[in-house]
């Protein structure tokens, strides 16, 4: 179900007024017409986020990137800028609230959880990054995205994990070089070095 916000209730009730006073405008139009204007709305929010990012003025890009989930809290894009920018900055702390905001307002959209994983890929931590991006997998993350998920298990020495991993990916896509690569790479770690007979 959509989520209410102040945005689409005042978009909704001015082009309720429209419509109120215009006999040519149906209530599909209506319902059209608020979700453009609140879209036009959040997307003119985000030039502005770009055009201040260009200035280096990070602090001013996370206020308005704010402003951005107050009018749109459902998608990942301006959480994981903020996350993002706070860990570039040096505040990784300050972005894990953010991560779990993301992760409440998207519960069932893979990419949220993993912008979670590539948020502790950033900071070294592959035993917390497996976990969410784990549960990305689970949720249908594609490829290329669900690679980083095999290369983090190969990271913490999880092999015989990743090589089941890369070979559903594989089987998925037959095409696919990267899987084919970290099989091949895996496999060479997990077969036994062969012994030489003659050595007693």
């Amino acid at each position: 179900m959509r989520r209410i916000t102040p945005l689409s209730l005042c978009c909704t009730l001015l082009v309720a007024t429209l419509w109120a006073h215009a006999e040519s405008v149906t209530p599909e139009t209506a319902r059209a017409l608020a979700a453009s204007t609140e879209q036009t709305l959040v997307e003119l929010n985000s030039v502005v986020v770009d055009q201040y990012f260009h200035q280096g003025q990070f602090e001013q890009c996370v206020t308005i990137l704010n402003r951005v989930i107050e009018l749109n809290p459902i998608g990942t894009d301006a959480y994981s800028t903020i996350t993002w920018l706070l860990w570039s900055t040096g505040r990784s702390q300050e972005a894990i609230p953010y991560n779990a905001r993301m992760v409440a307002n998207n519960p069932t959209d893979p990419d949220a959880y993993f912008q979670v994983g590539v948020f502790y890929v950033r900071l070294k931590n592959d035993e917390e990054a497996v976990k969410w991006l784990a549960k990305a997998v689970e949720l249908g993350l594609p490829s290329p995205q669900r690679h980083m998920y095999g290369l983090a298990l190969t990271r913490l020495g999880r092999n015989a994990e990743a090589l089941a991993f890369w070979q559903r990916v594989l089987a998925d896509d037959p095409k696919d070089a990267i899987a084919r690569r970290e099989i091949d790479r895996l496999n060479a770690k997990l077969t036994p070095a062969p012994t030489d007979d003659k050595v007693k």
